[in-house]
């Protein structure tokens, strides 16, 4: 299957919009994919995943949507002031615009980290349209007292100064974890410089502080 993305936007009710990533041909695939990312990541975060030789047989047989959230697109700029951020919950539900607007019937269901969230709304919202969901470091708890004053001041941090060591290191730490040895550092070095890039280059960081804030407070 060619690698190619076909681009498209997506109207929502809630959203706004989605910038939807086609992969492979929808009419003519086995199944359908329908991918959400993580916090502080885009559709680009699944390009080396499917690009492994052990996903060879996989990618041959289907076709994928790449969803991202609003912001979280490259070289996106600031979402307008008025703009209100969708919660979780209106994410997941809006996602059946993007089957309903692509002629798609029915997809699988693949997530990580706040994406496994929102892939996990869309199917309890809409149980007939989802054949089945892969969910990658899914949660559905709150966030504690200090994670919550941690994560306003990092949000403040993002609004007012932008990207910045704080939101990198907590980012990072989101994605990977803490780092509990050397080695283990050392070879995260060819992972971490460019998802520092990432951030700091390519999306909205006021989406980016909204996106993280629903990520702690709107899981219940």
């Amino acid at each position: 299957m060619s690698t190619t993305l076909e681009e498209r936007e997506i109207s929502a009710p809630r959203a706004g919009r989605f910038k939807v990533h086609i992969q492979g041909n929808l009419k003519q695939s086995h199944f359908v994919v329908l991918t959400v990312h993580d916090l502080g990541c885009n559709h680009t975060m699944w390009k080396g995943f499917l690009a492994h030789e052990s996903m060879e047989e996989v990618v041959r047989r289907s076709a994928f949507i790449h969803i991202d959230v609003p912001g979280q697109e490259d070289d996106a700029g600031n979402l307008p002031e008025d703009y209100k951020f969708p919660s979780m919950q209106s994410l997941g539900e809006d996602l059946v615009c993007v089957l309903d607007q692509l002629d798609v019937k029915q997809v699988i269901g693949l997530g990580e980290g706040a994406g496994a969230n929102i892939v996990a709304r869309f199917a309890m919202a809409q149980p007939d349209r989802c054949l089945g969901v892969c969910l990658i470091h899914c949660t559905g708890t709150t966030a504690g007292f200090m994670e919550s004053i941690k994560d306003k001041v990092i949000s403040w941090k993002l609004d007012h100064v932008g990207m910045n060591p704080t939101a990198e290191t907590y980012l990072v730490l989101h994605r990977f974890g803490s780092v509990s040895s050397h080695t283990y550092y050392l070879r995260l070095l060819s992972i971490l410089c460019p998802q520092g890039d990432s951030l700091t280059q390519n999306q909205s960081k006021t989406a980016l502080s909204h996106f993280d804030l629903l990520v702690n407070f709107l899981l219940s």
